[in-house]
């Protein structure tokens, strides 16, 4: 249930100019027969997450034998992807409430000649009794907040442990790392 990761004897190449790039090449041993797929993203696992100013844009992968696969990786220059900041919405536009009893009951008043009932600081009493209140502008204010998760964070399918994987690390120490096999990404 391992992928044995070196890097394969003088396999760095690079590339300047307008067109950058560099390609690191592995060789990824399936010792409990892996395939293909698993050793590529168990490579690019392994593989640091910037070489040179400039980060893993393709693979490529190559079966030696039954058990060995040689993965080449190509580092390119960064895309302006878009920063991961958040999109934020707001509602402001509030609503009504409803309101039947006042705060303070200030007094009761009636018409000259007339006693005034008294309901207890009740509004919108209707002649039977009942007690129907009154709609009452109410601020209102609704906010959310979206952010929107970076690539590499779960992708469908991926095994777990390029999930687990420093999207801005420093490179990885060690020359061969075992790599579990078993899972998926949700």
């Amino acid at each position: 249930m391992a992928i044995n990761i070196d890097e394969r004897f003088i396999s760095r190449e690079q590339t300047d100019g307008e067109q950058r790039s560099a390609e690191v090449i592995y060789l990824a041993e399936c010792t409990d027969g892996e395939n293909e797929l698993e050793a590529k993203y168990a490579v690019l696992a392994y593989c640091p997450a910037v070489y040179d100013a400039m980060v893993p844009v393709a693979s490529h992968v190559e079966a030696i034998n039954a058990t060995m696969y040689e993965v080449a990786i190509t580092y390119g220059p960064p895309k302006r992807a878009e920063p991961n900041t958040p999109t934020w919405s707001f509602d402001t536009t509030g609503g009504t409430r409803k309101v039947t009893q006042a705060v303070a009951h200030l007094g009761d008043y009636a018409a000259p000649g007339q006693a005034a009932p008294n309901f207890g600081g009740a509004i919108g009493v209707t002649p039977d009794g009942n007690v129907e209140g009154v709609e009452v502008p109410a601020p209102s204010g609704k906010y959310s907040e979206h952010w929107k998760p970076h690539p590499l964070v779960c992708l469908p399918g991926c095994p777990r442990f390029l999930k687990r994987r420093p999207l801005y690390g420093l490179p990885q120490t060690g020359r061969s790392r075992g790599v579990q096999r078993n899972g998926l990404c949700p």
